[in-house]
């Protein structure tokens, strides 16, 4: 009976070393993974905050920076897990010390896991200003199109005898706009 038991006991040792290793891989392949995306991320990041306006781009920042602060967080946990004179690697621990390193790790896979939902939201970002900012020349050359059609229009309504200062006004606010966004360009 004490056999059974000494072989059981070494049976669930082996298993919660083994959960341990397994969540620090996980970790470490969590950590890489996001190292892998950050300098392209902050290309993009660059390119995208150059079009748009100054809150607009504060956001972008601020979100990177809240990203950039949570995997530094997580990559100094994983530092401490790995030194620690707990680290699953190393043989001879208790399912107990197992355990606890096991969840340390798993809890840096979850805050990694809220990480990459941040990062889809940032990526899905840029490409929305992305795409604006593509289709941006064709919409302006759309609005001077529509431009000639009212001031064309507003020609004929005076020539009718219509009063047309109030139209002729949104039209004048209308080009100034039209104006600025080319010059955004």
């Amino acid at each position: 009976w004490g056999g059974v038991q000494f072989q059981r006991g070494r049976q669930r040792r082996k298993a919660a070393h083994a959960a341990a290793r397994a969540a620090k891989k996980a970790a470490a392949g969590r950590i890489g993974e996001l190292g892998e995306q950050f300098p392209l991320l902050k290309v993009r990041l660059h390119a995208a905050t150059a079009q748009v306006a100054s809150p607009d781009a504060q956001k972008l920042v601020d979100a990177y920076a809240d990203i950039d602060r949570v995997v530094g967080n997580a990559q100094a946990r994983y530092s401490d897990l790995g030194n620690s004179a707990s680290d699953p690697d190393r043989d001879g621990r208790t399912i107990s010390e197992y355990t606890t390193v096991g969840q340390g790790y798993e809890g840096i896979v979850q805050l990694l896991d809220t990480v990459r939902v941040k990062v889809a939201a940032l990526e899905r970002n840029l490409q929305t200003i992305q795409r604006a900012a593509a289709q941006a020349p064709a919409k302006v050359a759309e609005a001077a199109t529509a431009l000639t059609r009212a001031a064309s229009a507003i020609d004929g309504a005076r020539s009718a005898g219509w009063k047309v200062h109030a139209a002729e006004g949104a039209l004048a606010q209308a080009q100034v706009a039209r104006d600025q966004a080319k010059a955004h360009l």
